[in-house]
This record gives C-alpha cells, structure tokens and sequence, in this order.
C-alpha cells in the first residue's frame, strides 16, 4: 500500500493480469512469434493494462510510467458547492470527502500538446496566407 510502481513492474504486472485472464480462457492466448497480433489482442491487452491500473489504484498505489503520466489515489476534503445561487442559499450541495484518481501528465505528453498547439497555430497562419490583399475568387 502507498507504493510506486514503475514501467518494468507494472509491465509484468499487466503481462500477469492476462496471463491469470488466460488460464480462465477469456481471450485467445497471443502466439509469441506474432508481433502486433490482431484487433482483438490488442483489445485485451489495453483491456487488462486498464484493470491493472484500477488494481494499483484500488491498494492505494501510485503508478508512475516516466515521461507518460502518474496516476495515484488523492483524499479530497469534504466542500459545500453551489450553482450560483450564494445569496439565497438554494442549490447549495454538500460534498462528502472522497479519493479520486489525480492524473498528472508527463513530459511526452507534454511535448505531443504542445506541438498540436503549434501545429493549429501553423494553420491558423496558412489560413490567413491564402489570399492576398486585393486578390478575388
């Protein structure tokens, strides 16, 4: 409990997941020469990578795969919130204390926004390059 897990151990950790998921036949065991696979190992291996997270999660763990994201259980304290209606007290709701999953993302992640970013801003000039002033259809 409140262990970091990284890539090499979550990496067995998911290959054990579908190892288990195999031995009750839930998916069509992957041949070892195969790589890449089909649609549907592909399906069940995302699959049990996902369950493999909820199981970290679930302990009370934190996951952090370097450069990609950390995920790990976070305590938020209970907070009265309302719909914009302060002074007359109406929809006002009370929310208990809870732990939720905090998602922080890494530098890779980073980078591939900031060049869609860039890549809408590029687009954005083409756009604006296309006609010239004084120019028609």
């Amino acid at each position: 409990m409140n262990k970091t897990i990284y890539e090499a151990e979550f990496t067995k950790m998911v290959h054990d997941k579908m190892r288990e998921a195999n031995r009750f036949k839930e998916y069509e065991r992957i041949p070892k020469n195969r790589i890449g696979g089909d649609y549907w190992n592909t399906y069940w291996t995302i699959r049990y990578m996902l369950h493999t997270i909820e199981d970290i999660l679930a302990k009370g763990d934190k996951l952090v795969l370097l450069g990609f994201f950390t995920v790990e259980p976070k305590f938020y304290k209970e907070k009265k919130t309302c719909s914009g209606m302060e002074r007359t007290g109406k929809n006002v709701y009370d929310i208990p204390e809870r732990y939720k999953a905090k998602f922080k993302s890494g530098t890779v992640l980073n980078r591939a926004c900031e060049a869609y970013g860039d890549y809408l801003k590029e687009e954005a000039n083409n756009k604006d390059d296309e006609y010239e002033e004084g120019e028609e259809e």
